[in-house]
């Protein structure tokens, strides 16, 4: 019997992914991991610092290509948080990460964002494709 080759893991080329999550273990891991995946990664504890480090980005001339956003965090909401990250780059791609059942987010207004909702616990895998996927398009 042999063994099916599994599926290779879509690599990075460098683009620049910001991470912002109040769970500072999640943080550090998922940057570990993305940045061996070829990611350049940054990391935010909240929305204020999240818009803080995409502004510094902006003034940069180098925006972040993605920006992976919890939907519970503390100091600022992630709807507005991603309203003022819009308001900075309208073109901006994101994926929302959640832990929430269907009937909690239906209660948010999340599912306006289907296609981008990572649910958490999810597999290293899943986020590596969903990014890949999302900075694909044009």
């Amino acid at each position: 019997m042999t063994a099916t080759p599994m599926k290779l893991l879509p690599k990075g080329k460098g683009e620049s992914l910001l991470i912002v999550d109040d769970e500072m273990h999640l943080r550090v891991l998922l940057s570990e991991m993305l940045e061996l995946h070829g990611y350049q990664v940054a990391c935010a504890s909240d929305g204020t610092e999240a818009l803080t480090l995409y502004k510094q980005s902006m003034d940069r001339q180098r925006p972040f290509d993605l920006v992976i956003l919890d939907l519970m965090m503390p100091r600022m909401g992630w709807r507005e948080c991603l309203e003022r990250l819009l308001e900075m780059n309208p073109y901006i791609k994101f994926i929302l990460s959640t832990g929430l059942v269907e009937s909690e987010m239906d209660d948010r207004g999340v599912p306006a964002h289907a296609g981008r909702v990572l649910r958490k616990p999810f597999l290293f895998r899943e986020l590596v494709e969903k990014v890949s996927l999302l900075l694909a398009e044009a």
